[in-house]
């Protein structure tokens, strides 16, 4: 959490403060933080992602988990479920509605706040996106 100052206060529109401050934090200290070897190779952690989804017993009980992130307020960890169980293969309907509510949150969220430009384009075309594909499997 970064909060400026009043006398440097300054619009948000185009960035936020917090993601320059991760940019500057990362040009600074590198991109390895010491937590995991396999980030200095080339295998990234999505890879694996459909192993775990296999050994959790299939997307169904993947979604479920995000399901209860989400409805614990966690709204973000569910995402990161839901991002794990789409790599698996083509997400269920369940997955999408769920990944839809927590879009259309964030969204709601963006433009009450800072409206920041990047942030809310970007959230408004991960929600029509969403839409659109949940629009095709409707009958």
């Amino acid at each position: 959490s970064i909060e400026l100052p009043p006398e440097l206060t300054i619009s948000q529109g185009h960035g936020k403060v917090a993601w320059n401050v991760r940019a500057i934090w990362e040009l600074l200290a590198g991109w390895f933080y010491y937590e995991d070897i396999a980030d200095l190779y080339t295998v990234p952690p999505r890879d694996v992602y459909p192993d775990l989804v296999e050994l959790a017993g299939g997307v169904e009980p993947v979604v479920a988990r995000a399901q209860q992130r989400f409805d614990e307020g966690e709204k973000l960890e569910a995402l990161r479920l839901l991002d794990v169980a789409k790599a698996a293969g083509p997400e269920p309907k369940k997955a999408l509605e769920l990944r839809l509510r927590i879009f259309e949150g964030m969204l709601q969220t963006s433009e009450q706040g800072l409206d920041n430009m990047s942030e809310t384009g970007i959230l408004r075309a991960s929600v029509k996106q969403t839409r659109d594909v949940l629009d095709a499997l409707s009958p």
